[in-house]
């Protein structure tokens, strides 16, 4: 006959504190990992994410710098009523373009307005030099938005187009001086 198993203690009073002791450190340990886990984590988002505000502000960078030397015509879909070069006799360094009444005439590049105001021969006139030393004249202006020292870029408004005393149509003459000092057929590019 076998003997009989003396029955399982009872837990003490101290085994029981050193059980729970355990499982609390088991518990702090197990949170301690868990919030360097979760610190190395936010770590690696903020990584990534620093390194995507930066490659976004190299690409920023890029497209201002391009668009600083970037060129486009001052009206859309022109047409032009008066070429440049000789007509009677006379050089016609620039090119007219009939507009609507109130088309808005912008900046072909970026620069800076040196001139705004009445000129003989054009009426009101806006002069811009631009970052290659091209000065550009705009005339027979209805409507001056901008001011001298004012810096402008591609589409910078600089006024709108006037209707001159010997045409039907608002027209718009610009005209181009690159930095040798001699005109040149103002097309942008």
């Amino acid at each position: 006959m076998a003997s009989p198993r003396p029955p399982a203690a009872a837990p003490s009073a101290t085994g029981s504190r050193y059980l729970e002791e355990i499982e609390h450190a088991q518990a702090v340990a197990t949170s301690s990992r868990l919030a360097v886990a979760e610190h190395g984590l936010a770590v690696t988002r903020a990584t990534e994410v620093a390194r995507d505000a930066e490659r976004q502000e190299l690409a920023d960078v890029a497209t201002r710098a391009a668009l600083v030397r970037s060129w486009r015509l001052p009206i859309t879909n022109p047409v032009e009523t008066s070429g440049f070069g000789y007509r009677w006799g006379l050089l016609h360094a620039g090119e007219d373009f009939a507009v609507s009444t109130g088309t808005p005439l912008a900046a072909m590049s970026t620069g800076t307005v040196i001139y705004a105001g009445p000129e003989s021969g054009y009426g009101v006139l806006v002069e811009v030099r631009y970052w290659d030393g091209t000065i550009s004249y705009y005339g027979h202006m209805s409507k001056v938005s901008v001011n001298v020292a004012r810096p402008s870029s591609p589409a910078t408004l600089l006024g709108c187009p006037a209707t001159p005393a010997t045409r039907r149509v608002p027209i718009c003459t610009w005209r181009s001086i690159p930095t040798a000092g001699q005109p040149s057929i103002p097309c942008p590019g």
